[in-house]
């Protein structure tokens, strides 16, 4: 488990970038991570694993506090986008030199992995000479070498080919069913919803809200536009059925227990519906949350 209270990370001084009360996560889940820029998604994964030493409060990994106990990171993985590793030297060699760190080297899996990840060829050569997303596999192995209980991760799908991605995601989820906990923050609010179980919304460096995606998905949003707007609006709010005006349309959970209702109501009424569009129910429910915090839009 992770456990963060009071957690505060100021620079020269300024109103903090990260002020989180307190912040639990449980083992073996997948957790997304989302908030407008600089509402402090790195440096919240930078303070969890030393990166970040000089803040104030407690973060905790499996009751330890990583600044007292450095090897408590050990059991965590770490992937930042443009994380630094020793461009003048080859591939394999920054594999060795952080599994050292960790104290261990596992050829076999690394092996397995540089081949999935189509790098083995390339391992030899300095790093200065990889492309971006040839780097971006080199972090994503050197992350995964060790079998970390934690993994985080910052926007790891960028950069890399889909059958990659594919092969990414399966051994993601392998490891979970092992027993992994998967902390990812990422603009790609499809792949959050498809791949987590819960999504922590940051808004000016607190934490909002904790999202459900199971809860999400009980919902089905779309935006309607029909041949009389104000009449299905009159309908909706005699039917008590919550809905926002979005552009010239419509917006409505069409999976409320009323919609059935409303929509023969509309039919009677000899009002068709012209458009229907799907709304993201992960992009609207985030949205919603920082609108009550007076933050943009995601």
């Amino acid at each position: 488990m992770i456990n963060i209270e009071n957690l505060q990370k100021s620079y020269s001084g300024i109103e903090p970038v990260l002020n989180i009360k307190n912040l639990k996560l449980n083992e073996n889940k997948i957790y997304g991570l989302v908030g407008p820029n600089g509402s402090g998604k790195t440096t919240l994964f930078k303070c969890m694993t030393n990166i970040i030493t000089d803040y104030k409060g407690v973060v905790n990994i499996n009751g330890n506090n990583p600044k007292e106990n450095p090897s408590t990171l050990s059991i965590v993985g770490l992937v930042l986008d443009g994380m630094n590793v020793y461009h003048n030297r080859t591939g394999i060699f920054n594999i060795k030199y952080f599994s050292g760190l960790k104290g261990q080297y596992n050829k076999e899996k690394i092996d397995y992995l540089a081949e999935k990840l189509k790098i083995k060829d390339v391992l030899n050569k300095k790093v200065s000479m990889y492309s971006y997303g040839m780097k971006k596999k080199l972090i994503l192995l050197i992350a995964l070498m060790n079998s970390p209980k934690i993994l985080l991760m910052d926007e790891p799908f960028r950069g890399l080919d889909l059958e990659t991605v594919d092969f990414f995601k399966n051994y993601l989820k392998e490891l979970h069913s092992e027993g992994l906990t998967l902390v990812i923050s990422s603009h790609i609010l499809e792949e959050l919803e498809n791949f987590c179980q819960e999504v922590i919304v940051l808004n000016q460096g607190k934490l909002n809200k904790i999202l459900s995606i199971e809860e999400i998905k009980m919902q089905e949003l779309r935006v309607i536009n029909t041949t009389d707007n104000s009449r299905v609006e009159e309908i909706l709010s005699i039917y008590s059925i919550p809905y926002n005006i979005v552009g010239t349309g419509i917006k409505v959970d069409i999976k409320d227990s009323k919609w059935e209702e409303v929509y023969k109501e509309i039919s009677s009424n000899g009002i068709m519906i012209s458009s229907m569009e799907d709304v993201s129910t992960l992009k609207e429910s985030i949205n919603s949350t920082l609108r009550g915090g007076n933050r943009s839009e995601f």
